[in-house]
């Protein structure tokens, strides 16, 4: 059986990686943070380029087809988003045209360099108000299909041979680490594909020390189960090279996670500015919350002697000096002052699960029976099927088989953006691989694993809860509408009496005295 290492240099790559990055103790950082055994993985310091950790998913990821022969790349990301600068100049050094695909965040002094980066050398510059307008209007382009614009690189450059640019990455670390072991390893968790290939790498190399990978973005893009989904894909990959993985130790940490993606917190700034201080072109979007991580770790004690892997590309990043007339309209004002986006209201993020979870989730869309509604799709009506047997177990197949056609005849009334929500809703709920209890959709899950899954949903916090109430609401409607279902909650029907009255108000008026539920005077 071959070693990782002679199985993983046999593959295609572009030559990005030359040798490995330097592992440096950085006693004074680490005195500051409360660390003192600090060592940094200094990917930043990888000579092609301008370094950074996203090279290494690259230089695999990028050699493989269709990329190896694309006339054309696609690449999408936040407006100071590293992967878009990143593929931008490989693209630049490889002679493949590139089309960036930016939605608006928040934008910091290192997302601006980025920004002027990928203005300056992009081939075509798109703008979106955020990401849910990029689903949106281009939910193709997130989802892979290539089109005469090109083929699109994956979110975060996350691909299994991606990642095994990152696994090569881990082996290096390990043997780094054979004679000066580390107690934990702390690295950003964006798309996932760099945590989950280091601890791989990791782990193949005989290192048992846990790798935490800090959430940067929100759950809902970057659940605990996709990150685990990415490591059993990246050593899925190893036994197909006659590799044998070993068992990893890596743990999720949520708990920099602030305002959302960019958007940054008290403690990743100072993070930031300490590695700044160290000569590091620190920045708080994903260094600085990986960073910050570490330093509550070490003030609770469950760190010593960490090392802290430098993602990030180093500085010295020289755009053209017209980069800022290049940007599209949408984006000229971020040339001037950064300016971020609104926070997003409960219809957005109902709208944004919905496209999270389709872009997640779309292929996985097809094979419901049964035709479709007047508004409602056959696996939007499934998932209302579903969700009226997990709610009303005792009822008979007759009565849960009407539900879906009174709720898509309700909704049939709805205005137009009231439905786009609607549909947004059924997709969150049908692709809810981040909150239910396994791999499969909603519909494909036991009843009472569909009310364990809603309430993962709910208990999310604000945009889940909307969620799961919406849901539950719309198929209640559709329960109660059958005569048969009034008894259970009282109800004996409309108080509308045989004789005439004279008016309409009249004829729904209850009788005087009467009181609710008791039926007496």
């Amino acid at each position: 059986m071959p070693t990782a290492a002679d199985a993983l240099a046999a593959l295609p790559r572009l030559g990005l990686i030359d040798g490995p990055s330097p592992l440096e103790a950085a006693p004074a950082l680490g005195t500051k943070l409360g660390a003192p055994g600090l060592r940094l993985k200094r990917d930043d310091l990888l000579p092609a380029l301008h370094g950074g950790t996203k090279l290494r998913k690259l230089d695999l990821g990028l050699a493989e087809e269709p990329y190896r022969s694309a006339t054309a790349w696609q690449v999408v990301g936040a407006v100071g988003s590293g992967q878009v600068a990143a593929v931008v100049d490989v693209g630049r050094a490889h002679g493949r045209p590139v089309h960036a695909h930016l939605f608006r965040t928040p934008l910091g002094a290192h997302g601006r360099e980025n920004l002027a980066w990928t203005a300056s050398f992009a081939t075509t510059l798109h703008a979106y108000r955020d990401r849910v307008d990029l689903a949106l209007r281009s939910p193709l382009l997130l989802l892979g299909f290539s089109s005469a614009a090109g083929v699109p690189v994956p979110l975060g450059a996350t691909s299994v041979r991606g990642m095994l640019g990152c696994v090569l990455g881990g082996l290096e670390l390990a043997g780094q680490l054979a004679t000066a072991p580390a107690d934990a390893i702390y690295v950003p968790y964006g798309s996932g594909g760099t945590a989950a290939g280091l601890a791989v790498g990791l782990a193949l190399g005989g290192c048992t020390a846990p790798v935490r990978a800090v959430a940067v973005v929100e759950r809902v893009y970057a659940p605990d189960l996709r990150l685990f989904s990415l490591v059993r894909q990246a050593q899925s990959a190893l036994r197909a090279l006659g590799v044998a993985p070993a068992p990893v130790n890596l743990q999720v940490v949520r708990s920099q996670l602030g305002g959302g993606y960019a958007h940054a917190t008290a403690a990743s700034i100072a993070a930031a500015e300490a590695l700044n201080a160290a000569g590091i072109a620190g920045e708080p979007v994903y260094t600085g919350k990986a960073l910050a991580a570490l330093a509550a770790d070490a003030a609770a004690g469950r760190t010593r002697a960490p090392v802290f892997w430098v993602t990030v590309r180093r500085g010295g990043l020289e755009p053209r000096d017209d980069w800022q007339t290049r940007l599209p309209p949408p984006l000229r004002d971020l040339a001037v002052d950064g300016d971020a986006p609104t926070a997003p209201s409960r219809r957005g993020l109902l709208l944004g699960l919905g496209a999270a979870a389709a872009v997640v989730g779309a292929a996985r869309l097809t094979g419901y029976p049964g035709p479709a509604g007047e508004v409602l799709g056959a696996a939007e009506l499934a998932v209302v099927r579903a969700t009226a047997e997990a709610l009303f177990p005792d009822a008979t197949a007759a009565q849960l088989d009407a539900v879906p056609t009174r709720v898509d005849r309700y909704v049939l009334a709805f205005p137009a953006e009231l439905r786009a929500q609607v549909h947004g809703l059924f997709f969150a709920v049908e692709q809810s691989l981040p909150f239910s209890v396994g791999l499969d959709r909603f519909t494909t899950l036991s009843p009472a694993d569909r009310l364990l899954a809603l309430e993962r949903i709910a208990a999310l916090g604000p945009p889940g809860l909307l969620i799961a109430r919406s849901i539950r609401d719309l198929v209640l409607l559709g329960w109660y509408q059958s005569p048969e279902a009034w008894a259970d909650v009282g109800y004996e029907g409309p108080m509308v009496d045989a004789a005439p009255r004279p008016t309409s108000y009249d004829a729904l008026r209850a009788p005087a005295g009467w009181v609710p539920f008791e039926g007496s005077r």
